[in-house]
């Protein structure tokens, strides 16, 4: 959620550079709100597991969060609110965890049990690189001159 809140409170995303728009045919957000939606829908419902109607309770929540992510966007200049995000972002969350439900019913169990954990880190991985990027990039810069004035004197 504070990924995506952060990337929420961004004028220009990396994935709206035209090398990515391109090849997506301008569906980046849409994928984006799949994938990220998606897996938080999965985490809240892990989250809930065991209680009375969990899976109506992760999707609600996810769809709550959907919205109020929404609403803050519509504050952010260039970014823009919209009901048929929070519909997707809904829809993502439900999609989700229906299809997790029919991997833990089938033979695939045991890879969920392996491939689950490793997606859930990538996706952290990639969003917190992302948002790391331009710091990363200027601190490397800063390294590259203090090495060079040292080596070449």
């Amino acid at each position: 959620m504070a990924l995506v809140t952060y990337w929420s409170n961004q004028a220009t995303l990396p994935i709206d550079r035209p090398l990515v728009a391109d090849v997506l045919h301008n569906l980046q957000h849409r994928l984006a709100h799949l994938l990220v939606y998606g897996l938080m829908g999965v985490l809240a419902w892990w989250t809930f597991d065991g209680l009375p109607r969990a899976t109506l309770l992760a999707i609600a929540v996810t769809s709550l969060f959907g919205i109020t992510d929404e609403w803050h966007q519509s504050f952010i200049p260039g970014r823009r609110s919209a009901i048929d995000d929070w519909l997707l972002d809904t829809a993502a969350a439900a999609l989700a965890i229906f299809v997790v439900t029919r991997i833990r019913a089938s033979r695939l169990r045991s890879y969920l049990r392996v491939l689950a954990p490793a997606a859930v880190c990538a996706g952290f991985a990639i969003g917190i690189g992302l948002a790391l990027r331009p710091e990363m990039s200027a601190a490397l810069a800063a390294l590259r001159l203090h090495l060079r004035g040292v080596f070449f004197q």
